[in-house]
């Protein structure tokens, strides 16, 4: 993970790449999280927008799924936030 671009790859040992929206980190709890796009579109015109805990394991990034309702409330609040700028 760089500055601003995320890489991915899939199970087909592609590589995609997305720019970060934004990171944050829970200190209490040791989680680090990051939003991410790749401005693809679903079905209703809207963007494509990802979000995962993430960890750095022995030099290699690892993305999980975010299992607490409170960041994904605050991680919604945030991006229409920034939606309405």
């Amino acid at each position: 993970m760089k500055d601003d671009i995320l890489e991915i790859v899939n199970e087909n040992g592609e590589v995609k790449k997305y720019n970060i929206l934004f990171k944050f980190d829970e200190l209490d709890n040791n989680k680090h999280y990051v939003v991410y796009t790749d401005y693809t579109k679903n079905e209703k015109g809207n963007i494509n927008i990802h979000s995962n805990t993430y960890s750095n394991e022995n030099g290699e990034f690892k993305l999980s799924e975010i299992d607490d309702m409170e960041v994904k409330t605050y991680i919604n609040r945030k991006l229409k936030s920034l939606v309405r700028i």
